[in-house]
């Protein structure tokens, strides 16, 4: 049986701001860190809803302090949306 100790910063369960601010710094940056690498493979499979969701949940832990990061962020949730709008649209074929 898993126990917190045990679990990657990313599977913690975190349910809000309050203990994001209980991180600290460098932990909220891995956190931040290892959910860019795991949207970015939901990406990378077509899981677009679920790449946003985890790129939104990586802007929660990245500190205002790392902008790199947070660009890196914004911009793969920018991404995501857009392929995700793209996929729901219905392609046209002219003949």
């Amino acid at each position: 049986m898993d126990t917190e100790d045990d679990k990657s910063p990313a599977e913690a369960v975190v349910t809000g701001p309050q203990e994001w601010d209980e991180m600290g710094v460098a932990e909220r940056l891995e956190t931040a860190d290892v959910l860019k690498k795991k949207g970015n493979d939901e990406f990378k499979c077509g899981n677009f809803e679920e790449s946003i969701a985890t790129y939104t949940k990586g802007l929660g832990f990245c500190p205002d302090s790392e902008p790199e990061l947070r660009s890196y962020l914004f911009g793969n949730r920018a991404a995501a949306k857009m392929k995700l709008v793209k996929s729901r649209q219905p392609s046209v074929l002219y003949l």
